[in-house]
This record gives C-alpha cells, sequence and structure tokens, in this order.
C-alpha cells in the first residue's frame, strides 16, 4: 500500500494558522495578566478582540484573584489637641502574621503613621501579633483574622498606653542621686505617675515627678503624645548643692521615646 503525502488546500492552511496565532496569543495575555497578581500589583488593561463572528475568537478568558491585602494600624496614646498624630500612632513597631500554629507567615514594620499592611496573601486564618523592645503594645480586642476572597481591614487591636521621657543630672560629669524632676503641661491633663505628683515647687500643680538614680537617671512612663511638657526640679540635693534645669527645659512627646 502506497501513502503520499500532499500539501492541504490554502484555505485550511490559513485558518489552522490563524487559530495557532490567536491561541497562543490569549494564553500570553493570560500568564502576563496572572504575573500582575502573583506580585501583587494591578494588571493594565486585556484587549479583548469582538467581531461579527465571535467574541475573542469563542475562547474564555478567566480570571481568578489568589491573592489579598490586610492592613490597618497600631494607635498610640494621645494626651491633648496639640498631639500632631491624633489619628496615628508609633513607627518601627514590628506586626506579624501569623499561621493558626503560631509559625511566622510574614513580618512588616509600622509606617511613619502607625499603619502596616500585608500584601500577596492567601484566603485563610491567621494570627497578628505587635511588638516593639522599648514599647509596651498592649491587645486590645481579638488577635485572630480570617480572611476571604477580598482584601482585609482588621480592627485596631494594638494600642501603645504612652511613651517614656528620660534624662540624667550630672554635675561636672557626675552623676547625682535623688534629685526630684517634676514634669508639667499645657495640654496634658493627667498621666499614670508611679510616684505621684509629689509636693511641687511652686503654686502650679505637677502631672508626676520622678527621682534620679545612682546614676543620675530619672523616667517619667506612659506619658502620651502631647506639647509641650516642661520639666523642674526642687532646686537642690542631698549635698546642699543648687540645681538647675537648662533654659526652657521644654520637649515634646509624639509617638515616640524621648531622651533628654
Amino acid at each position: 500500500m502506497w501513502v503520499r503525502a500532499e500539501r492541504p488546500p490554502w484555505y485550511l492552511s490559513v485558518v489552522g494558522g490563524a487559530l495557532y496565532k490567536a491561541s497562543t496569543s490569549s494564553a500570553a495575555m493570560v500568564s502576563e495578566y496572572f504575573g500582575y497578581l502573583e506580585k501583587g500589583q494591578i494588571p493594565p488593561k486585556v484587549p479583548v478582540v469582538v467581531d461579527k463572528a465571535s467574541c475573542n475568537a469563542n475562547e474564555d478568558i478567566n480570571f481568578r484573584f489568589t491573592r489579598f491585602t490586610v492592613s490597618r494600624r497600631v494607635v498610640g496614646s494621645v494626651g491633648g489637641e496639640s498631639c500632631s498624630n491624633k489619628n496615628g500612632g508609633p513607627s518601627n513597631v514590628n506586626v506579624g502574621l501569623l499561621s493558626p500554629t503560631g509559625d511566622l507567615v510574614t513580618s512588616v514594620l509600622t509606617s511613619p503613621t502607625g499603619s502596616y499592611s500585608f500584601t500577596n496573601i492567601i484566603p485563610g486564618k491567621y494570627k497578628l501579633r505587635a511588638s516593639r523592645p522599648d514599647f509596651n503594645v498592649e491587645v486590645r480586642g481579638s488577635a485572630e483574622v480570617e480572611l476571604r476572597f477580598e482584601n482585609g481591614l482588621v480592627d485596631d487591636i494594638f494600642f501603645v498606653p504612652g511613651y517614656d521621657i528620660r534624662g540624667s543630672v550630672v554635675a561636672q560629669g557626675d552623676p547625682i542621686l535623688g534629685v526630684h524632676i517634676y514634669l508639667y503641661s499645657n495640654d496634658i491633663s493627667r498621666v499614670d505617675c508611679a510616684l505621684g505628683s509629689s509636693n511641687a515647687p511652686g503654686q502650679r500643680k505637677a502631672l508626676c515627678h520622678a527621682v534620679s538614680d545612682a546614676e543620675g537617671m530619672f523616667t517619667f512612663k506612659l506619658i502620651p503624645c502631647g506639647v509641650p511638657v516642661k520639666l523642674e526640679n526642687n532646686g537642690d540635693y542631698h549635698n546642699g548643692g543648687d540645681i538647675e534645669c537648662p533654659t526652657g527645659s521644654s520637649t515634646s512627646v509624639a509617638d515616640a521615646n524621648v531622651w533628654l
């Protein structure tokens, strides 16, 4: 038996070539589209050819969103109207996204306004945690998150109740023990103070007071965002010497610890 191969009719070659080109082009466009989605980017418009004979050569183009965003913020304590970041929070707080078993999926640092965002996250159940070595970050509410097939905006569950003001008292380079430092503010009306306001000098009532330790250091803890705060001392120390605060002795607390 003899079989002879012959060239197909010209119109079959034309139709076959057109179908192959259309199929290859559609596959390339779909692959490119999913490439954008995997990177968490918004893909550009995908052209679809509609003519009298068909829509996109009767080829289906089905898009499926597979990854989404989880975002919110870490809230800071606000002491008064002068706080420059009333609707924000502290920066550089490490926020982690964990699996239900506690394994770390990914982590980010908060922005200058306290916000954070996890991108390219697949739907599922997660847990959140937040920390910063020099802050006390409280959790107020449930830290569990269930991400569905949409971007997730979680509740403000992380809260920083205040910030530290630290300083030192020295004389000719030597630390001074037992100096009482008083904290005042025209804007902040109340703070939680371990030592209380004590007997502040003058008529004005202090918000809080601290006492320098053996290294001359003093600390005011959990001070909310607000400006200005002013420091004064009691004018003497146990050896009878006079101590004066630097001129002004005021500072601002704006979602960060302060060193004087």
